[in-house]
């Protein structure tokens, strides 16, 4: 599966997303966590790249500070859809299509600027970055964070039991969309 058909709505990151709810061994909610090492303030003007399904805003949507001056932004049009969608009801956001190498803004646009888990997905990280740098105020801070090397590998060791448990059982075309889904988690 590639990234458009991937991210051509929320669906399917949504459901990686409440596979890392429903099994992750952290005590505190990464979304939680993530806020509490931003220091937002009122009138704080935030872009995030690759907002996904807003599942950050939504829910921390009782403990964001009043008055932000948020962008959401994401390369694909259905994910916004779905993130505007979700959100509309609790926070007054602006919402653009955006790819991260060619952010659409002026210089010095953003206090803060977001990427959370999407830049891997970006094919020229160092265009992006310097994107970034380029519509970050002076003094503005850019909060990215990513995977590490080792993420869910327990996961892909559950997934190698998985593929000897049922070799002969189902078809082999079901195990094989299953695995790719899986891999491409």
């Amino acid at each position: 599966m590639d990234l458009i058909e991937q991210y051509s709505n929320s669906t399917n990151l949504s459901s990686r997303i409440r596979i890392h709810e429903n099994y992750s061994i952290n005590a505190q909610d990464w979304h939680s966590w993530l806020l509490e090492q931003m220091k937002l303030n009122p009138n704080t003007r935030i872009l995030e790249l690759g907002c996904g399904d807003g599942s950050f805003w939504f829910k921390n949507k009782d403990d964001i500070p009043k008055g932000l001056k948020v962008t959401l932004s994401d390369n694909f049009a259905g994910m916004l859809w779905h993130t505007k969608e979700k959100l509309d009801d609790f926070f007054d956001f602006r919402y653009e299509q955006i790819n991260a190498e060619e952010i659409t803004f002026e210089e010095n646009s953003f206090d803060v600027v977001i990427a959370n888990h999407m830049l891997y997905h970006v094919p020229d990280r160092k265009q992006a970055l310097k994107e970034v740098r380029r519509v970050l105020k002076k003094g503005g801070v850019f909060y990215c964070s990513t995977i590490g090397n080792s993420h869910l590998i327990e996961f892909g060791e559950l997934l190698r039991e998985w593929r000897k448990a049922v070799k002969g059982v189902f078809f082999k075309s079901a195990v094989k969309r299953i695995s790719r889904w899986i891999e491409n988690y």
